[in-house]
């Protein structure tokens, strides 16, 4: 009987172990998008869930008293539609949010600085400025004029790049436009420009713009750095992505952070950390740029990145 009693004990005191520094997650996205889930699955390869609890909740399902029954010590935010919601819920609890870029986040959130106050980190698909320049030069060294379209929602990140190319033989040159005046503009753009570098604005380019930003490009034979894996393959020269499997590790890694009580670095706004180069060797070679291949210019990247 004693035998028993203490067998009981230890395997008590051994679950209690293992659990003693549990903490809460609650992880809220749309169970409607096919985006989001896959996101939420690759997120959770990179947790140990046996000492870092998740609870996912369907954004449409989200409250107050929702979230404050839980008791969370973090809150992982994958639905951009939900960020103003969520910050305005009032709690105290931080909040991550991820899979929105600093145009949407501008868009949704006027902001900035209380929304900071308030613990919110937003994990942004935006590549860093110093990345992104860095590439350019690797394509095209002798590319002196860059050309940057953006609306007010991106008017912070070609701020960003313009800081970023200080030092360099660069020159960032802004043109504000939007959806409906970009016409307008195209060809002075493509004209004036060495390379087009294009952000992540869906106000600029979007389904509708974008055969007419490639088209026009093309024609004056500017090349165009893209942002996603679809502008590349549509007609973009080059551009650094991280996918979704690179953002949920970095993510997981924040999250283990937190949960070890380290401080989150940042300003409000946290890069990707993991990338790769991906090129249109087609496009490339119409407009007679001739560069390493895509892995060697991603290993250059990080190399320059590192400590």
């Amino acid at each position: 009987m004693r035998f028993v009693i203490i067998l009981g004990y230890l395997f008590f005191s051994a679950m209690h172990s293992a659990y003693a520094d549990n903490t809460v997650n609650i992880v809220i996205f749309n169970e409607k998008s096919a985006y989001q889930k896959t996101f939420y699955r690759h997120l959770l390869t990179y947790i140990d869930t046996t000492k870092i609890e998740i609870i996912s909740i369907d954004s449409s399902e989200i409250s107050t008293s929702k979230v404050a029954e839980k008791n969370p010590s973090l809150i992982i935010n994958l639905d951009k539609t939900l960020t103003e919601s969520l910050i305005n819920l009032g709690v105290d609890t931080p909040i991550f949010h991820t899979l929105i870029t600093i145009a949407d986040s501008q868009k949704l959130l006027p902001c900035k600085t209380p929304c900071i106050s308030r613990k919110n980190h937003f994990f942004v698909l935006d590549q860093p400025p110093s990345r992104t320049l860095g590439l350019i030069q690797l394509i095209d060294p002798n590319a002196s004029n860059i050309g940057v379209i953006y609306s007010k929602n991106s008017m912070s990140l070609l701020r960003s790049i313009q800081k970023k190319s200080i030092n360099t033989p660069q020159h960032i040159k802004g043109f504000s436009s939007d959806s409906t005046s970009l016409g307008f503009i195209l060809n002075d753009v493509a004209k004036s420009s060495d390379i087009i570098l294009a952000v992540a604005d869906t106000s600029i380019y979007n389904a509708s713009t974008l055969p007419q930003i490639l088209l026009t490009s093309y024609r004056h034979r500017t090349p165009v750095i893209g942002f996603s894996k679809s502008f590349i393959k549509a007609g973009a020269v080059s551009g650094v992505l991280s996918n979704l499997q690179q953002l949920a590790k970095q993510l997981a890694e924040n999250i283990l952070e937190h949960h070890n009580k380290r401080q989150i670095l940042s300003k409000g706004i946290i890069y990707p950390k993991y990338f790769s180069v991906m090129s249109n060797r087609r496009v490339a070679s119409s407009l007679n740029l001739h560069f390493d291949d895509d892995k060697k210019l991603t290993s250059v990247l990080i190399s320059r990145e590192l400590p």
